[in-house]
């Protein structure tokens, strides 16, 4: 089980329980959960990741795994995307193709809030004139 804090491959834990943490456990080490609705889930999500080191990757039918990752790290991710190094100022769509396309994966990210920030309508982001 990872630790609050503990360093382990290139994923840093921060201490909170993640989406990934009941995949890991279960590939990494077999423990399930003692609900046997949940251990079933489990087992079946289970079917389309692989842990390589100490980082998790959702298989893809046609391309590379998918690296997952939290919410903490999507939130980072897709803030790079749309304003960051690739400055792509595209639609929701258009973002989650890009983030997959870089080979990062987490669930519900077709249907994230996040993946559309708010928009910045300041000149300088416009390439409007002020004077």
């Amino acid at each position: 089980m990872l630790i609050a804090g503990q360093v382990s491959g290139t994923v840093i834990q921060t201490g909170t329980v993640s989406w990934m943490t009941p995949l890991m456990e279960y590939l990494s080490s077999g423990n399930l959960p003692d609900d046997k609705i949940e251990a079933r889930n489990i087992r079946h999500k289970a079917l389309c990741y692989q842990i390589h080191g100490d980082t998790l990757f959702r298989k893809s039918f046609l391309g590379p795994l998918f690296r997952c990752v939290d919410a903490e790290e999507a939130n980072y991710i897709i803030r790079e995307i749309h304003e960051g190094i690739c400055e792509l100022h595209a639609g929701p769509r258009m973002v989650v193709a890009k983030i997959m396309n870089a080979g990062y994966y987490w669930p519900d990210m077709h249907m994230d809030r996040n993946v559309m920030p708010a928009k910045d309508t300041s000149p300088e982001r416009c390439n409007l004139r002020t004077t």
